[in-house]
Protein backbone atom coordinates (compact mmCIF):
# COMPACT_ATOMS: atom_id res chain seq x y z
CA UNK A 1 0.00 0.00 0.00
CA UNK A 2 1.34 3.44 -0.95
CA UNK A 3 1.66 6.18 1.61
CA UNK A 4 -0.54 9.21 1.06
CA UNK A 5 0.42 12.86 1.23
CA UNK A 6 -2.00 15.68 1.97
CA UNK A 7 -1.85 18.62 -0.43
CA UNK A 8 -4.26 21.52 -0.85
CA UNK A 9 -5.94 22.27 -4.17
CA UNK A 10 -7.98 25.49 -4.24
CA UNK A 11 -7.98 25.40 -0.39
CA UNK A 12 -9.40 21.83 -0.24
CA UNK A 13 -7.28 19.06 1.32
CA UNK A 14 -6.58 16.22 -1.10
CA UNK A 15 -4.80 12.90 -0.43
CA UNK A 16 -2.41 11.81 -3.20
CA UNK A 17 -0.14 8.78 -3.52
CA UNK A 18 2.05 10.06 -6.35
CA UNK A 19 5.53 11.44 -5.64
CA UNK A 20 5.05 13.99 -8.44
CA UNK A 21 1.92 15.70 -9.66
CA UNK A 22 1.30 17.27 -13.04
CA UNK A 23 -0.72 19.94 -14.76
CA UNK A 24 -3.53 17.64 -15.96
CA UNK A 25 -3.91 15.86 -12.60
CA UNK A 26 -4.25 19.18 -10.79
CA UNK A 27 -6.97 20.37 -13.19
CA UNK A 28 -8.88 17.12 -12.57
CA UNK A 29 -8.55 17.58 -8.78
CA UNK A 30 -9.61 21.23 -8.92
CA UNK A 31 -12.60 20.65 -11.21
CA UNK A 32 -13.68 17.01 -10.67
CA UNK A 33 -16.07 15.59 -13.24
CA UNK A 34 -15.91 18.64 -15.51
CA UNK A 35 -14.89 18.25 -19.12
CA UNK A 36 -12.05 20.44 -20.32
CA UNK A 37 -12.92 22.20 -23.57
CA UNK A 38 -10.69 24.02 -26.07
CA UNK A 39 -12.04 27.42 -24.96
CA UNK A 40 -10.67 26.89 -21.40
CA UNK A 41 -7.24 27.96 -20.22
CA UNK A 42 -5.76 27.22 -16.81
CA UNK A 43 -3.20 28.94 -14.63
CA UNK A 44 -1.65 26.79 -11.90
CA UNK A 45 0.55 28.19 -9.15
CA UNK A 46 1.98 26.42 -6.13
CA UNK A 47 3.72 27.20 -2.86
CA UNK A 48 5.27 25.34 0.09
CA UNK A 49 7.00 22.91 -2.27
CA UNK A 50 10.03 20.68 -1.84
CA UNK A 51 13.64 21.94 -1.89
CA UNK A 52 14.38 23.78 -5.10
CA UNK A 53 10.67 23.84 -5.98
CA UNK A 54 9.36 26.09 -3.19
CA UNK A 55 6.95 28.08 -5.34
CA UNK A 56 6.20 28.62 -8.97
CA UNK A 57 3.77 27.81 -11.73
CA UNK A 58 3.02 24.78 -13.87
CA UNK A 59 2.46 24.77 -17.60
CA UNK A 60 0.98 22.12 -19.89
CA UNK A 61 2.90 18.85 -19.49
CA UNK A 62 4.86 20.03 -16.43
CA UNK A 63 5.00 18.27 -13.06
CA UNK A 64 6.46 19.03 -9.66
CA UNK A 65 7.53 16.87 -6.68
CA UNK A 66 4.80 16.57 -4.01
CA UNK A 67 5.42 17.62 -0.41
CA UNK A 68 3.08 17.38 2.57
CA UNK A 69 1.11 20.62 2.97
CA UNK A 70 1.90 21.87 -0.52
CA UNK A 71 -0.63 24.42 -1.81
CA UNK A 72 -1.92 24.58 -5.39
CA UNK A 73 -4.17 27.27 -6.86
CA UNK A 74 -5.84 26.31 -10.13
CA UNK A 75 -7.59 29.14 -12.00
CA UNK A 76 -9.85 28.52 -15.00
CA UNK A 77 -10.60 31.09 -17.68
CA UNK A 78 -13.22 30.52 -20.36
CA UNK A 79 -13.04 32.49 -23.60
CA UNK A 80 -16.42 33.67 -24.77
Amino acid sequence: MSATTTIYVNTRPVEVTERKIGYDELIALAYPGEAVTPDMTFTITYSRGADGHGSGSLTVGAEVPVKKGMVFDVYRTIRS
